[in-house]
């Protein structure tokens, strides 16, 4: 997944969250809605979730791809520098309730673990330090 959306990064457009009505609990199926009614949008796919999840009060910590860009430089994860416009994320900020399977979903926390000479680095770098395709070719 990592490896995928670095290639696609130079064709990020903008991403829209249609926040007017979440779910909360158990969803889809026996979920709960939560009139949230807001939109978030970005040029920074990463940003956007980013912002969502802290205006549904959920830790950003415990959403397994967003650390997972974070570590490896793709999108922006630290609130302090994401420009918020509008409402603050705290007067629209409600606490969701989290399913009720959230231990067995948070077993998946703990570093990103990646082979040395793979794509997974900051920027699409490889983990053995070659950056450029050419290094793998005849000298």
């Amino acid at each position: 997944m990592l490896v995928t959306a670095q290639s696609m990064l130079p064709y990020w457009g903008v991403s829209v969250i249609d926040g007017y009505e979440g779910m909360e609990g158990n969803g889809p199926a026996q979920g709960t809605p939560v009139a949230s009614r807001l939109a978030i949008a970005s040029t920074d796919y990463i940003a956007a979730d980013r912002v969502g999840v802290e205006c549904m009060g959920v830790n950003p910590e415990w959403v397994g791809y967003m650390q997972y860009c974070g570590q490896v430089g793709l999108g922006n994860t630290d609130l302090a520098k994401i420009d918020v416009r509008g409402a603050t994320i705290a007067s629209v900020q409600k606490k969701y309730r989290l399913s009720s399977d959230i231990d067995r979903q948070m077993q998946w926390i703990g570093p990103l673990e990646v082979e040395d000479g793979s794509w997974i680095g900051p920027r699409g770098i490889r983990t053995d330090g070659k950056t450029n395709i050419r290094d793998y070719g005849p000298k």
